[in-house]
């Protein structure tokens, strides 16, 4: 109660010496007992509330100045119509609550729930599955978003869409939205979403798949199939066919047989654009299959022409007995493969067909000639038979 008197005496004193300019002003008398204390006012007469300051300039020592010591104290001012508080000393500003703090450092890094924020925002708060971050819209059917900014030029804005079911969406500079996260968890790239991932690129490249900058043999990135309890189903990867950089990517196709095995190689697609089936290996050829092919049709495109030459009057077709004699000592027709050869080198369908009809066209004259022998044999006996009747 005696500091009270005292605060009393001092402040009717700085009144008493002051009225003049009307600097601090006191009205009625200060009451220590348990009735109430009247309001205070600093450059004005008519305090609005218990202590008042007013006419505050636009200085930096014009308003409400607290002092720690000679390098640090903290001041209340205005600027035109905003209020400006700062720290002059080395340390931040702390707004305590009795279960929160929010804490501005010297070097503008705003803190909520932490004395020592490391970013110019920085929020720490206690598992929340209503979020750490709340950003609400004054009524329904409103937008609520994040805008990114480079030096005040919009560059990105992200925002709940209330037209496409609450839908967060991605809008790039030009207020064009291009990703697109739906409430099922379904992901759209230039395009509302249809399916889990929907992407829509206007042409050329959709989607790429990358690694980091190796080279490494029989290894690249991957499009890897799951079921839903963690296993492996298939893949699609783009690999090295070795470890040197100018050898080109092959495309391998990988599938799991059954539960005890692994992801296994299955089919390949080589740099140069030949395919093996069952095998890894496609040599030279643009479809090598280790394996059996089933189909209700094959269409073989003719790069050379077809026999039709054993019909001209100058081909030599060998006669039955050179023929016999070839028989005799290669144990094959002429220009058919061996057996070994065929064991050795596989059977080239075309060539085989084409050799095929040659032998066939080249026994049809063997045929056609034999007719004409016994044609003539024919006319003969009957002739003979004549020549009998007649004696």
């Amino acid at each position: 109660m005696k500091s009270l008197r005292n605060l009393y005496c001092l402040c009717l004193l700085v009144w008493v010496t002051s009225t003049a300019s009307g600097q601090l002003y006191i009205p009625g008398t200060v009451q220590a007992a348990a009735g109430t204390t009247t309001n205070v006012g600093v450059g004005t007469s008519t305090p609005e509330g218990k202590f008042t300051i007013s006419q505050i300039g636009n200085g930096w020592n014009d308003g409400l100045r607290i002092n720690r010591d000679a390098t640090n104290w903290l001041t209340l001012t205005e600027d035109v119509s905003d209020i400006r508080l700062k720290n002059w000393g080395t340390g931040g500003i702390f707004f305590y609550t009795s279960s929160g703090l929010v804490t501005i450092l010297n070097n503008g890094n705003l803190g909520v729930g932490t004395a020592a924020p490391s970013a110019p925002l920085e929020v720490r708060a206690a598992n929340n599955p209503l979020g750490t971050i709340r950003v609400n819209t004054l009524a329904s059917g409103e937008y609520s978003s994040f805008g990114l900014y480079e030096n005040n030029a919009k560059r990105w804005a992200f925002y709940n869409h209330p037209g496409q079911s609450n839908n967060l969406v991605f809008a790039n500079k030009d207020n064009q939205d291009k990703i697109f996260f739906t409430q099922d968890g379904k992901i759209g790239i230039g395009t509302a979403p249809q399916a889990p991932i929907h992407a829509v690129g206007a042409s050329g490249e959709v989607m790429r798949l990358s690694m980091p900058n190796t080279y490494v043999a029989n290894a690249g990135p991957a499009l890897v199939f799951w079921n839903g309890i963690s296993e492996e189903l298939a893949s699609i990867s783009g690999v090295f066919k070795d470890s040197n950089q100018g050898n080109y990517g092959n495309l391998v196709f990988k599938t799991r047989t059954n539960d005890q095995v692994k992801l296994e190689t299955k089919m390949v697609i080589l740099s140069n654009g030949n395919v093996g089936i069952g095998t890894n290996e496609p040599g030279t050829f643009k479809l090598a299959v280790n394996g059996k092919i089933w189909s209700q049709e094959v269409n073989i495109a003719m790069t050379n022409p077809g026999p039709d030459y054993v019909f001209e009057k100058d081909y030599n077709l060998l006669s039955l007995a050179e023929l016999e004699a070839y028989i005799k000592a290669n144990k094959h027709l002429p220009e058919v493969p061996s057996a070994k050869e065929m064991d050795a080198e596989g059977l080239n369908i075309k060539e085989m067909n084409l050799i095929l009809l040659k032998k066939v066209e080249e026994l049809t004259l063997h045929l056609i000639e034999a007719n004409k022998k016994i044609e003539e044999t024919n006319e003969k006996v009957k002739a003979l038979e004549e020549r009998v009747k007649d004696k």
